[in-house]
């Protein structure tokens, strides 16, 4: 009698290394969208914590800051206190978006990954009377991607896709 010996064929072996890297896959494509999940989650925190300061600005000195580009957007691309006049009296740090590029120049650009603000007169509305906070979110599906906000009691609106935006006016 032979003994005959006992081991997995080589179909056997393919198909396992086919199921073990389909569901790896998946993993890594769920991990990779939580962590854009968690991203946006804290854009929008850091526009509540500059919201935040923002008021307590306006309660000291009774305005908003106004904006030092022409364009009238302060971007975070400018680092340090890119919001002028928004120093450690108001806030410890100014925030970066983690995937920001110093390429972006004012939003909206879809590839920018920002935090912008903007307080100047728009549509007959008063400076240092309102501002837009707003940054780009990652996921598409979040359900505060693309809300639309008015701006200054005019009928001026700012909706731009993917953008979170906070507004005071």
């Amino acid at each position: 009698m032979t003994a005959r010996s006992r081991g997995f064929t080589l179909l056997e072996i393919m198909i396992t290394i086919t199921i073990v890297a389909i569901l790896s896959t998946m993993g890594i494509i769920a991990y990779g969208k939580a962590q854009s999940i968690a991203r946006d989650a804290i854009r929008k925190q850091d526009l509540k914590n500059m919201k935040l300061s923002l008021e307590l600005y306006y309660q000291r000195n009774g305005n908003f800051p106004s904006t030092t580009d022409g364009s009238g957007w302060d971007l975070s691309t400018k680092g340090g206190t890119w919001i002028s006049g928004l120093d450690s009296t108001y806030t410890n740090k100014l925030p970066t978006d983690v995937k920001q590029t110093s390429s972006c120049k004012s939003p909206p650009a879809s590839s920018c990954y920002l935090y912008g603000y903007f307080s100047t007169a728009w549509e007959g509305g008063t400076p240092g009377k309102g501002y837009i906070l707003t940054a780009k979110l990652e996921n598409a599906d979040d359900k505060d991607a693309g809300n639309t906000v008015t701006y200054q009691d005019t009928t001026a609106v700012w909706r731009e896709p993917g953008y979170y935006t906070l507004t005071e006016k």
